[in-house]
C-alpha cells in the first residue's frame, strides 16, 4: 500500500485500512509541467485532485487580461466545482504555475466503487 497516498487521504478526514486501500487503487499520480493543463476550459469536469507538490492557478483569460480566480498550492485538493457539479463544460482553465505533481481521482472511480 503507498502510505503516501493514505496520508493524503486522511487529510480529508478519517478512513478505515478497507478505505485506504481501495483509495490506493483509484489514485493516479500525474506530473504536469510548467504551463501544462489540468482542465482545460469547454472540457467537463471529471476529477478530484491533490497537489503534491508545486502551484496550479484556475482562471479564465480574455483579449490581454488573466483572471484568476483560484490559486493552489502544495498539500491542498482543488477541482473546478461548478463544472464537477454541475457536469458541464468548464468556463475556466486548470493551468500548473509550475512543474507540479498531483494525485487524480476521478468521478468514474468514486461512483464505481
Amino acid at each position: 500500500m503507498n502510505t503516501m497516498f493514505t496520508t493524503i487521504l486522511n487529510t480529508a478526514g478519517i478512513y478505515s485500512a478497507e478505505e485506504a486501500a481501495l483509495f490506493n487503487t483509484v489514485a493516479r499520480e500525474r506530473f504536469i509541467g510548467k504551463g501544462g493543463v489540468v482542465l482545460a476550459k469547454g472540457e467537463v469536469a471529471k476529477s478530484v485532485y491533490f497537489l503534491i507538490s508545486g502551484a496550479v492557478y484556475q482562471g479564465s483569460d480574455s483579449y490581454l487580461q488573466h483572471n484568476i480566480s483560484g490559486l493552489h498550492l502544495e498539500n491542498e485538493w482543488f477541482l473546478n466545482r461548478e463544472s464537477f457539479v454541475s457536469q458541464r463544460p468548464s468556463t475556466e482553465q486548470i493551468t500548473a504555475f509550475s512543474d507540479s505533481v498531483v494525485l487524480e481521482i476521478s468521478l468514474e472511480s468514486i461512483h464505481y466503487r
